[in-house]
């Protein structure tokens, strides 16, 4: 992990990262109980990267054993292992083609509680009125 110094922005810093092939996570950190403040990168080397987006919490520890509160701000990505290197293109079409089914199932849903709460209506309107 390398702290953000010399006020080097993270949008300044992270146009010439993806050069570098590495997911990386931007992150700002805060001491807790405290007003102290920093901006990490965070290089992820192992694991998977599903569950890393903008908004996540995390702690980070630096080398002086301290902890700060981190929460991602941006992400540079790109595959962190072989394995999800070879696994992403699946994954992107996946997400592809699953979004249309989404909306689809969605924009039906939609329709039949409204057709369910039109005949609701009508039965208690019927009901009053009988």
């Amino acid at each position: 992990m390398d702290v953000l110094t010399a006020g080097i922005p993270a949008a300044k810093h992270g146009a010439l990262a993806s050069l570098s092939k590495t997911y990386l996570a931007y992150c700002d950190c805060t001491r807790r109980g405290g007003t102290d403040k920093m901006a990490i990168a965070a290089a992820f080397t192992n694991g998977d990267s599903d569950n890393l987006m903008v908004g996540r919490n995390g702690v980070f520890c630096d080398r002086n054993g301290n902890d700060w509160d981190a929460t991602i701000t941006k992400i540079v990505e790109h595959p962190i292992s072989i394995r999800q290197a070879i696994l992403s293109p699946y994954k992107r079409l996946g997400r592809f083609l699953g979004e249309p089914i989404q909306k689809m199932a969605a924009a039906k849903e939609k329709a039949a509680i409204g057709k369910v709460e039109t005949q609701i209506v009508a039965t208690a309107e019927k009901a009053d009125a009988g």
